[in-house]
């Protein structure tokens, strides 16, 4: 089974697949730089757009576009200062309804759509399959408060041409840390995530996302166990923040992302 977690609850390194973060095995290091300790006076405090994201280890970047609302119309994937592909982002009102994918060429090659029913949100994604989009995966998230309380995946059987359940997800948040139980289509343990979250502001805070973002905080480190207890994977990051409290930097395993802001 794939491992749903390691592919949806990245929220700071969200990012290409072809750039995955590297583990690491620190404790994480506040290394807060901060000209003004606005935390003390939140009222000088501004809110950040996120205008570019560049990524270290394979010298990439997206850079984001945005409309008079200040809404994230479209999203560009650069590597070596070239087009690789981008998204565009569609809106019902406020509310981001859907995001296509198009590669370098200008080809739309997969769509995902969010649904909203009360407080909870049904994800489906499309791929083109013989020249015509098929739902390929499907989520559906349910909140409690604003926070995720649980998480079911389907994903397309190729033989029966059926969406088959494959995992759930169970979500407890406590202070500034979340566990995640993930059981599979059987409803046996597949595994448990550890978050430990900062209290800044996650850099894609005003980034439209078609998966919800697991706090509004950045995480500090991330630890997966299997179903047996055993680690398989430790991935700490340290952050340096600009004086708005979002992150200017996020380094973990020798890697660095950086973020470029404006913030009004």
């Amino acid at each position: 089974m794939k491992k749903i977690l390691i592919l949806l609850l990245l929220p700071v390194f969200i990012q290409c697949s072809k750039e995955p973060v590297q583990p690491g095995n620190s404790n994480p290091t506040d290394t807060t730089k901060n000209p003004t300790d606005t935390t003390k006076n939140p009222i000088l405090e501004k809110k950040c757009y996120l205008n570019k994201t560049i990524y270290s280890s394979n010298k990439s970047s997206f850079v984001y576009e945005r409309d008079d609302q200040n809404r994230t119309v479209k999203s560009i994937f650069i590597t070596d200062g070239i087009n690789s592909g981008y998204n565009l982002y569609y809106y019902n009102g406020t509310e981001l309804v859907k995001v296509e994918n198009y590669n370098k060429a200008g080809e739309h090659i997969s769509h995902s759509t969010l649904t909203r029913t009360g407080s909870d949100i049904l994800v489906s994604s499309f791929t083109k399959m013989n020249n015509e989009f098929k739902e390929n995966t499907r989520y559906r998230y349910e909140f409690d408060n604003n926070k995720y309380k649980k998480l079911i995946a389907w994903s397309l059987n190729h033989t029966s041409g059926n969406m088959d359940q494959i995992s759930t997800s169970m979500y407890e948040y406590s202070a500034n840390k979340l566990t995640i139980t993930q059981f599979d289509k059987d409803n046996k343990l597949f595994m448990t995530a550890f978050y430990t979250f900062d209290n800044k502001k996650n850099a894609l805070l005003n980034i439209p996302s078609i998966i919800p973002q697991l706090s509004e905080n950045n995480y500090t480190q991330v630890i997966y166990k299997d179903k047996d207890g055993k680690e398989t994977y430790n991935n700490a990051v340290s952050y340096t923040y600009n004086e708005n409290n979002y992150p200017l930097t996020a380094t973990s395993g020798g890697n660095t992302t950086t973020y470029e802001y404006s913030c009004k």
